[in-house]
């Protein structure tokens, strides 16, 4: 992790690499980090919210990075990271799935956020990560069956619940929608809306890999810029192929919570964790 201060343009930007196995850190001019992204150009930005965007983006090696560029009254902070491996996007899943839990069933009242979504998600320095901005959370009130504000819209397009549309009311189910997006999102590698190849008109990621998986056909889903999974790593994502299309299905009550939701990709990271069987 490191930060730029708009008066020192020059400053390096400190990043630490996944598939490293030392401590040090890898920097990077602000300079490198603006080729990268072509100068920050829109077309390159994968996601924002309040506190800054993330743009993807190529570095002079070749290597595909996520830049967060977080801006503050008197700085601009960029956060290089390695598009994952299997496991390591598995594991960012669990942590965020973890801190929306803890959320939901240890706090006192519950909470929800209401803008679960990939930029709301950040990677601190041991690559843990950390759901943010909670801006639009609020406490969990069974027994309020009066709504939201009408006038208020929560959540952010592609990954609101559906059926806050119908019944204008976000419950912990409707986190739990938000978050099975982010899981297709973290198996794809496709933005939350995009044309695809099978399509002629945008698609939400929904209605792209849903189809597939329950097909039985999760392969079809996957970032093709990863290296093909292993026996182990494929069971897993299958699993958390069906997992994220629970969390997604179109009736709230059906979905699974977030308890069991963290169950099921705590045994998927230890099942990618399975060294190979040799010949």
């Amino acid at each position: 992790v490191g930060r730029t201060h708009q008066k020192r343009p020059d400053e390096l930007v400190a990043v630490r690499l996944l598939k490293s196995r030392s401590s040090l850190l890898e920097h990077f001019t602000l300079d490198t980090l603006r080729a990268a992204t072509e100068e920050f150009d829109d077309n390159c930005r994968i996601g924002s919210g309040r506190f800054g965007s993330v743009y993807r983006g190529t570095l002079p090696d070749g290597r595909e990075v996520a830049i967060k560029r977080a801006k503050s009254w008197n700085r601009d902070i960029e956060m290089a990271a390695p598009v994952l491996w299997w496991r390591g996007r598995l594991t960012i899943a669990l942590h965020a799935a973890r801190g929306i839990e803890y959320m939901h069933v240890h706090t006192v009242p519950p909470i929800i956020h209401r803008d679960i979504k990939s930029a709301n998600i950040l990677l601190g320095n041991l690559w843990i990560a950390k759901v943010t901005n909670l801006g639009q959370s609020s406490v969990l009130n069974p027994l309020d069956d009066n709504g939201d504000n009408p006038q208020k819209q929560w959540g952010t397009a592609g990954y609101k619940d559906p059926e806050y549309y119908r019944l204008q009311h976000m419950m912990d189910k409707s986190d739990v929608y938000s978050f099975g997006v982010v899981l297709l999102e973290l198996m794809s590698g496709c933005h939350v809306v995009q044309r695809y190849a099978e399509s002629v008109m945008p698609k939400n990621i929904v209605d792209f890999a849903v189809p597939h998986i329950v097909a039985d056909d999760v392969a079809r889903v996957l970032d093709p810029r990863l290296p093909t999974p292993t026996s182990h790593e494929a069971e897993a994502l299958a699993y958390v192929g069906y997992l994220a299309a629970d969390c997604v299905g179109p009736i709230g009550h059906e979905r699974p919570s977030m308890t069991e939701v963290v169950d099921a990709l705590e045994r998927a990271v230890a099942a990618c964790s399975t060294p190979p069987v040799s010949p």
